[in-house]
């Protein structure tokens, strides 16, 4: 009898924890890329009763949010306005408290934000036979991409990274109509869309 009282407290020891180490699992972010951000977030992580989630920046509560779900591995999409830092490089971290008040921290990251979206100078698409001629000229200072989908099917990418700024490139069609949708992204994630349509 002495050797199952012992053990039974030992077991119960073990499920805590169990569900300890699965609170402590490390919060992970995932922002714009190349260290911009437009404060938009996804947050990956374990809490079983979670209350609230809280954004600091530059050691500042800026923004709360009470929508996150509980869970092991669950995610959470964040908008945050960060108008007010654009063009500034900050440094932030997310606070994750629990109906209990236990509190977890990510880690603090650095980041440039952006919230402004790529300005389209000017475009074309000049068709001649089945070649489609793009131009375009992008005011943007951080630019990522500019891609095209046609006909609703996958992306693909005219230009990239400085060649954004100024963008030449001819494609070929199939015949039929088409209806070409332009993205000029950067590398905070904002992005602007441009429709072209024509028949080849």
């Amino acid at each position: 009898m002495k050797k199952l009282v012992f053990i039974m407290p030992l077991f119960i020891l073990l499920l805590i924890g169990v569900f300890a180490y699965h609170d402590s699992i490390p919060i992970v972010i995932k922002a714009g890329s190349s260290g911009y951000t437009n404060g938009e977030f996804s947050i990956r992580y374990t809490d079983f009763n979670l209350n609230e989630v809280n954004l600091y920046v530059n050691n500042e509560k800026i923004d709360s949010f009470d929508y996150c779900n509980s869970g092991r591995n669950a995610e959470c999409e964040i908008n945050s306005d960060l108008s007010d830092f654009n063009g500034e490089k900050i440094k932030y971290f997310f606070e994750l408290i629990d109906e209990d008040g236990n509190i977890q921290y990510s880690k603090t990251y650095s980041a440039v934000v952006d919230t402004e979206e790529s300005e389209i100078i000017s475009d074309s698409a000049d068709v001649i036979g089945r070649y489609v001629y793009f131009s375009f000229q992008v005011d943007e200072y951080n630019p990522l991409k500019i891609e095209y989908s046609d006909n609703g099917r996958s992306w693909k990418t005219l230009c990239s990274g400085s060649s954004v700024i100024n963008c030449n490139k001819k494609r070929i069609f199939s015949q039929g109509y088409h209806n070409v949708l332009v993205r000029v992204s950067d590398k905070a994630g904002n992005y602007i869309e441009q429709d072209f349509l024509f028949d080849i």
